[in-house]
């Protein structure tokens, strides 16, 4: 069970064995936005034809 010091541990204090609700939350949101980024990529790759990495009018329509 967490003890309580005075201080919070942060994300490189891992040796007390505990988290605080904003370290989960930020953890939790930092995973959010990197999945949702990789699935962006991924569907953006989906339909660049000419691997420019960007969806042109045209690849858009199509």
């Amino acid at each position: 069970m967490y003890e309580h010091t005075g201080e919070s541990p942060t994300v490189s204090d891992r040796s007390r064995g505990s988290i605080t609700t904003k370290e989960l939350k930020t953890g939790h949101d930092v995973y959010i936005l990197w999945s949702m980024e990789a699935m962006l990529q991924d569907i953006i790759s989906k339909v660049d034809s000419d691997g420019n990495d960007n969806i042109d009018f045209h690849e858009f329509l199509a």
